[in-house]
């Protein structure tokens, strides 16, 4: 009897490249449809007039007479990765809240890295580079999750969530922060011996968007803890203290380097957050329907995030001891529960923030018994993400098939 050298059906549709193949022609579908009703691969960026007329100090950020500008004068926030890309020194004068702007480099330089420098090809190369970090962030968390016995399938919830969604269509540097953020932990659980490799990925990850260094650290601590009764207390000590050096040291270098050349830290430019929880949301009420969209799909599934994860750490010992439960109450307190109200004004803003939410929510199941309340805010994400994309897919499809 000779073996198969094929895959058996189930392994192969558990498997996570299965997974991460399913992404891939999702955004394919995403992108043709996005692009069908632009018109304009520059539509995906979201150019502002205000800002390109900011400045003449470069030669390449400046107005095109051939190109049909949004009616929007101030665009987008995908526009600035656009002008770093284009000319990095100079983009400052385009950028308003400058060193900002700059914190989250690595995005902008990926895409002018594989534009080769030409000009023409970074509105391609900035799609291309988010389409890239979704598919591999996507197979990081399908790969996590058959490591830790549950459904790989569960990684689609994080590609298709709406947040990531309107990332993508956007220019947006949170696909690349998060799909670092993935890898690393998948890195981290993998191998838990070469836990460097990890801290690289949490390292380009804050370099993409500083906010993920919550993760950064619940992970450095949670190294600390985890080779308790093997290793002893001083090496222990000096494997977190240098996997944090590792993870959010470049960020901090980087920072440094922002202060130096344009006078403030990028940090200290952002919104902040809220003192009291929720009271983002509360300060824009009475809300109009545009608001009442943010809650549905943000705040309240947000909400049930955090109330099962302190739900966790209060009842169950075992809990506390997992970085899964306590990276999900982070990131639910800090981009949901404290978000202040310029945060909230609209899903665009509000959704793209929570990805770290997603994650967190994903990487607790393995640990709880009841999963009802997954599913729940699952089902919100997904309906608002099949929104989001239905008049473009439908705008295509009567664009392939006529009379359609």
């Amino acid at each position: 009897m000779t073996r198969s050298i094929l895959p058996s059906t189930s392994k192969l549709l558990d498997a996570p490249k299965t997974v991460a193949g399913v992404a891939l022609l999702g955004y394919l579908l995403i992108f043709a449809a996005f692009l069908n009703q632009y018109g304009d691969l520059r539509h995906f960026i979201q150019i502002g007039t205000t800002y390109v007329n900011g400045s003449q100090a470069s030669n390449v950020i400046k107005i095109d007479p051939t190109y049909n500008y949004p009616e929007n004068g101030n665009g987008y926030d995908g526009q600035f990765s656009y002008y770093i890309a284009l000319d990095p020194p100079n983009a400052r004068y385009y950028t308003g809240k400058t060193a900002y702007r700059y914190t989250r480099i690595l995005y902008p330089m990926a895409a002018k890295l594989l534009s080769l420098g030409v000009p023409e090809w970074v509105p391609f190369t900035l799609v291309l580079t988010n389409l890239i970090a979704i598919v591999i962030g996507t197979w990081a968390v399908a790969a996590w999750c058959r490591l830790r016995g549950i459904s790989p399938w569960l990684a689609l919830v994080y590609a298709f969530f709406v947040g990531q969604v309107i990332a993508f269509t956007r220019d947006l540097t949170e696909p690349l922060a998060y799909a670092l953020v993935a890898l690393a932990i998948y890195l981290f659980d993998r191998w838990p011996g070469r836990w460097a490799l990890s801290a690289l990925m949490f390292a380009l990850a804050a370099l993409a968007r500083e906010t993920v260094v919550v993760f950064s650290a619940l992970y450095a601590v949670a190294l600390l803890f985890r080779d308790s009764s093997e290793l002893g207390q001083a090496r222990r000590i000096r494997n977190a203290a240098l996997f944090a050096i590792i993870a959010i040291g470049p960020a901090v270098a980087w920072e440094g380097f922002l202060w130096l050349w344009l006078g403030i830290l990028g940090w200290t430019q952002g919104e902040g957050l809220a003192l009291i929880p929720f009271s983002g949301i509360w300060n824009l009420y009475p809300l109009p329907p545009d608001k009442l969209e943010v809650v549905q799909v943000v705040v309240l599934p947000g909400a049930v995030c955090l109330g099962v994860s302190l739900w966790l750490l209060w009842k169950r010992v075992d809990a506390r001891r997992r970085v899964e439960v306590w990276a999900l109450a982070a990131n639910a307190m800090l981009f949901v529960a404290l978000l202040p109200p310029a945060s909230l004004l609209d899903l665009t803003g509000s959704a793209r923030v929570i990805l770290g939410v997603i994650l967190g929510a994903i990487y607790i199941l393995p640990f709880t018994t009841r999963k009802e309340w997954f599913y729940l805010c699952a089902g919100i994400w997904l309906v608002s993400s099949a929104a989001y994309v239905l008049n473009p897919i439908i705008g295509l499809l009567k664009t392939i098939v006529p009379g359609s």
